[in-house]
């Protein structure tokens, strides 16, 4: 029989975490499943984690207990084979004691000078006012003396922006920013809580701004990445009262040696702004304390997140099969639930993960790269149920297809053309790139990158256009992390600018694009996009000189080629600049052109090849992998975003920004939904997330494994990043909008050169072992999102999002 040795009953008080501990036989093909309940009788309690293999090196399991009602609590365990399960109650139960308690800020030491700036004379006392230096005033910063508008004394900070809130040039420059200078640490790499009392008026959720830096004792900042700053965003429903913001750092604290770079913080500064958004931001009673380890571990939110519970044991869903589809994507008709939809006719909910490998996995396990590449496929589908992406194996060791497989084709951000970016890529108006090899934005007219896309969209016909034919094909993959934004100020591409003149002045067959195309000797024939004509185009440059021209700044062109050719290129001076109409608008076309090249050169593929061959068919695409960065970067790409409703799936990489680690805040969720949802009506794939685990740093063989790309979103233990799986895949799979999700990835990763790209984003250590307390919690998550029912009536709002408070003590005013 199994056996819980602990709990027992005795000394098992505990507060946010338990390790459970048994005795299960340590048979081969047994699983294990745990359970709480309230007495030790009829085996009826509430799952902890499932299908732990018996054959574990370890029978342990950290329980995180933090959302676990205060109460005594037995654990059962269950032993499972192919014939018989067993099950036995711990001998005595763990109690649960969650301290409730505050954190005194006030009664503590306050690191930052004049934290409510009430000391000054003509101006403001030990604060960097950075004011932006335009002429177009549309921002405001005041040192306020009211005690009616603070939240103490007399004094507080009034920031206000009065442009409609998209990220520009203007915008950019509209920011007001107050500065600390730099400051002292009383502990180097020590543990801090950075607080504020904040009031807001038509501020949008998401777009006051917090940022930190942190420096070595020279007072340069520290340079890895993760290391040298933290942003925090805030700022949520109006209320007109002032609310207590906090948030807690854990600053870098990894010495040298062994640490190979610079990496503990001596010194800190901050700074507060109002992150590109229209409205009035008032802060007072700024503070930066420090706090002891057990008090970072009790407030840590990433331990008290409360993920929504899944409910399983659902019937199949069964949806209608389109023809000349095989999998689809459809929304339940009932539930208004997004699904997967395999040639079975049955609805799923993806989960996946990016499969590769290192050099030291090769070593370890003496197999090629495509031989290990397809074992591990295998694995993830045996060993942790991960249903998108994996293969079968046979008696005989021969591996199947890959199932439910998503085809990478690389439009523009790693493409293979082998003409310089300069001649296919967007650029500013000083010739700058839009972005570096991996993050390119096309020049959607150029010959090279037109031609690409058709040569890129036919390698689907290769092998007997074996990716069209099969039917476990999910999709295609379409680019990864495009540069994205204030495309209007990346018009200078070598052929966008030639579209550019001509589309000003209503020559919408764009001759000078066709002239380009001849000279390249390709046939393809660009036009603008119906609906995407300029309104009222120019007659005369005279006219378009009137037109643009304002007190900000005069346009003297003599000509319409002198837009492109004079260093006076037109860009965004202001919020009210007249030129920003025409260049939103040609933004669109942007947008729109290369949206129709990716999607029509796809289908003609596969229609080209179901033509010739009666075989094969559609595929869902996913649209470019986009990144999520700073809420106010997506404000620009909200503007066009409807435009990319002609994909059929829309794919996010997200990661837990800053020290959440655990959960996604909610701020981000709403984003997500009214950035790429809202407008489009299209599904939503995480096509990348992942947390490392500082535990897993090794410095015993170069190169090292420190983890040093993904700082900012690394937690403490294995364990917590297996909490972090179930809180982030749990939170996904019940938004009705979202149809799966995609850990980053199988292997460490050191990038190339080796050592310069470091990070523990793998489930399996560079011996091929998995990280056991991780994967076990993805095992048991994975196996239930396989019988999910899910509500289409779930949202933002259902969280718990109390359970993540950083409970401050109430002070007397």
């Amino acid at each position: 029989m199994p056996i819980i040795t602990e709990p027992n009953g005795t000394n098992d008080i505990c507060n946010n975490e338990y390790e459970i501990h048994w005795i299960d036989g340590n048979n081969a093909g047994e699983s294990i499943s745990l359970f709480y309940d309230t007495d030790n009788q009829a085996y009826d309690g509430t799952l902890i984690i499932q299908d732990i293999p018996a054959k574990s090196p370890d029978n342990t399991y950290h329980w995180n207990i933090s959302n676990i009602a205060n109460g005594k609590y037995y654990i059962y365990i269950t032993v499972k084979n192919d014939t018989e399960v067993r099950s036995a109650y711990s001998s005595g139960p763990v109690t649960i004691v969650h301290n409730k308690r505050c954190l005194d800020v006030p009664s503590k030491a306050n690191l930052l000078p004049n934290p409510s700036f009430e000391e000054g004379i003509l101006w403001l006392a030990s604060w960097q006012v950075k004011r932006p230096f335009n002429r177009d005033r549309s921002w405001g910063y005041k040192w306020i003396n009211d005690p009616k508008q603070a939240h103490t004394g007399s004094r507080s900070i009034k920031i206000s922006n009065t442009f409609n809130g998209f990220n520009s040039d203007s915008a950019w420059r509209d920011r007001v920013k107050l500065n600390t200078p730099k400051l002292k640490l009383p502990t180097a790499g020590g543990k801090y809580v950075l607080s504020a009392w904040i009031k807001t008026r038509n501020v949008k959720t998401g777009h006051v701004l917090f940022r930190v830096k942190y420096f070595d004792k020279k007072g340069e900042q520290l340079p890895l990445l993760g290391h040298g700053t933290e942003t925090f965003f805030t700022g949520g429903p109006q209320t007109g009262n002032w609310t207590q913001v906090a948030f807690l750092l854990n600053t870098p604290h990894w010495g040298t040696p062994p640490y190979p770079a610079r990496a503990r913080a001596e010194k800190i500064q901050l700074n507060f702004s109002l992150d590109n958004s229209p409205g009035i931001l008032w802060v007072d009673d700024v503070s930066l304390v420090e706090i002891n380890d057990r008090e970072y571990e009790h407030f840590y939110q990433g331990n008290r997140f409360a993920p929504p519970a899944m409910t399983v044991n659902s019937p199949p869903l069964l949806l209608p099969r389109i023809d000349g589809w095989s999998a689809t994507v459809q929304q339940d008709p009932k539930t208004g639930v997004w699904w997967f939809v395999g040639p079975d006719h049955r609805a799923f909910w993806a989960t996946g993960i990016v499969i590769d490998y290192n050099d030291k996995l090769l070593a370890t396990t003496g197999l090629s790269d495509k031989a290990y590449k397809q074992e591990a496929q295998y694995r993830s589908r045996r060993d942790l149920n991960f249903n998108q992406g994996w293969r079968d194996k046979s008696a005989s060791g021969k591996y199947s297809l890959v199932q439910n497989n998503i085809i990478w084709l690389n439009f523009s951000t790693e493409p293979a053309i082998d003409v310089p970016p300069e001649k296919w890529v967007l650029k500013d108006r000083k010739g700058n790139l839009i972005a570096g090899y991996g993050h390119y934005f096309p020049d959607v007219f150029s010959p090279v990158w037109q031609q690409h896309a058709v040569r890129e969209a036919a390698s689907l016909l290769a092998d007997d256009g074996r990716a069209i034919i099969s039917p476990q094909v999910l999709g295609y993959w379409t680019d990864n992390e495009m540069a994205y934004g204030d495309i209007h100020d990346f018009l200078w591409g070598d052929t966008c600018q030639l579209a550019f003149i001509d589309w000003l002045q209503g020559k919408n067959d764009l001759p000078s694009v066709d002239a380009s195309f001849r000279k390249f000797g390709s046939k393809i024939n660009l036009n603008t996009p119906s609906g995407f004509e300029l309104t009222h185009p120019y007659t005369s440059i005279k006219d378009l000189n009137k037109s643009w021209s304002s007190n900000r700044h005069r346009y003297r062109y003599k000509s319409f080629i002198d837009i492109s050719s004079s260093r006076d290129k037109p860009f965004i001076r202001g919020h009210n600049d007249p030129v920003r109409q025409d260049l939103y608008a040609f933004e669109r076309v942007i947008y729109k052109i290369y949206v129709d090249t990716i999607i029509e050169n796809i289908r003609r593929a596969e229609s080209q090849l179901m033509a010739d061959t009666g075989r094969g068919f559609h595929h869902p695409i996913f649209s470019n992998r986009f990144h999520l960065n700073r809420p106010a970067a997506l404000e620009a790409l909200r503007l066009n975003m409807d435009i990319f409703n002609r994909f059929d799936i829309i794919a996010i990489n997200l990661y837990p920004p800053n020290q959440s680690g655990m959960y996604i805040p909610r701020e981000w969720i709403n984003i997500l939904k009214t950035t790429f949802y809202t407008p489009t009506a299209v599904p939503i794939y995480i096509a990348e997330f992942g947390v490392a685990g500082e535990d897993a740093d090794n410095f015993t063989e170069v190169p090292y494994l420190m983890v040093a790309r993904w700082r900012e979103m690394t937690v403490k233990t294995q364990y917590q990043r297996g909490w972090a799986y179930k809180n982030l895949v749990s939170t996904w799979v019940n938004l009705p909008y979202i149809i799966g999700a995609n850990w980053f990835k199988w292997s460490n990763g050191y990038g190339s050169p080796k050592g310069v790209d470091v990070r523990n984003c793998g489930i399996v250590d560079d011996q091929d072992t998995y990280y056991r307390q991780f994967t076990d919690n993805i095992r048991s998550v994975n196996k239930q999102v396989t019988s999910v029912f899910r509500s289409g009536t779930f949202s933002v709002d259902d969280i718990n999002w109390k359970s993540i408070d950083i409970d401050l003590c109430e002070t007397e005013q």
